[in-house]
């Protein structure tokens, strides 16, 4: 996570200092200062090959500096905010993988958990490339953008609900199946709520389209409210992190007692990709200059 934000505070400064430099270089053209909200609807797409996905709002602020080629035409270079959520729900989820106990003897430990769910939250920092066309008649004009993000993590997480999670431990050895007791893990348990997790991610690229209606509300002064939709273009989860099926619910080895802990599903073989998309109503306050 620290690399993260070492990044994130590397990119801050190079996108301002950018700013910066196309704003002194810009002093006899036409720029344009914005600052936005948006509602959004986020689109984490995980291609699970179990259970389903829910897409959950969010929300977005950025700041962006523009230069006008012409009076159609301009480029745009911002930096963003963006948070993300979803949720994943298996109605049932089961796995087994051998292990071993605190005393070190090896079994295979067995899991079936119904009503299943996993949260996620994600908050990123994009910095958004962008080339907009808009009309030039009327105080109303029609606009549309498109462009390229970059998108760096400050926060991922993810927390895990379980209805109802039922274990044991095959000793095949013995030809035995314990299905107790509580405290060497095995028996049913009812109502598990964890805590929030870190979700491991990587550093997302996406384009984004949007188009709407710029009104000028003087010679200086802009309202924008259009529709956005940005579209993830790489798989998010560290592959490196990925776990297979059977390993969602991890059991310590080597500890007594022992308190069960769950991998998170969007870094499992459940799910093939992991990528940011996201689709919303966004509104822009804008100033010009020259």
């Amino acid at each position: 996570m620290n690399t993260y934000i070492n990044h994130i505070k590397s990119i801050l400064g190079i996108t301002f200092c950018l700013l910066g430099y196309q704003y002194a270089n810009t002093q006899n053209k036409k720029q344009e200062i914005a600052m936005s909200a948006a509602s959004t609807i986020s689109l984490i797409s995980h291609n699970l090959n179990n259970g389903d996905a829910k897409n959950k709002t969010g929300y977005a602020f950025d700041l962006r500096h523009s230069y006008y080629v012409n009076d159609n035409w301009s480029i745009g270079l911002g930096v963003e905010f963006q948070a993300y959520k979803s949720s994943i729900d298996f109605k049932n989820l089961s796995g087994s993988y051998t292990t071993t106990d605190y005393d070190n003897e090896s079994f295979e430990f067995r899991y079936a958990a119904q009503n299943y769910n996993e949260s996620q939250k994600i908050g990123k920092v994009n910095i958004p490339l962008t080339v907009q066309y808009e009309t030039t008649t009327g105080k109303y004009r029609f606009y549309a953008l498109t462009g390229l993000k970059v998108g760096f993590t400050t926060s991922a997480t993810y927390q895990t609900n379980i209805g109802t999670l039922s274990t044991s431990g095959y000793y095949p050895q013995y030809d035995t199946e314990l299905f107790d007791p509580e405290f060497m893990g095995f028996g049913t348990f009812n109502n598990i709520k964890t805590t929030k997790q870190d979700l491991d991610t990587r550093i997302a690229w996406s384009t984004t389209l949007e188009s709407g209606v710029k009104h000028y509300l003087n010679e200086k002064q802009a309202i924008y409210v259009g529709l956005f939709f940005d579209i993830g273009l790489n798989s998010i989860a560290d592959s490196k992190q990925k776990v297979s099926k059977d390993e969602v619910v991890i059991y310590p080895s080597g500890t007594s007692p022992v308190v069960l802990q769950y991998n998170a599903v969007s870094n499992s073989e459940y799910s093939e990709k992991m990528k940011l998309s996201s689709f919303g109503l966004k509104i822009r306050y804008a100033f010009q200059g020259l």
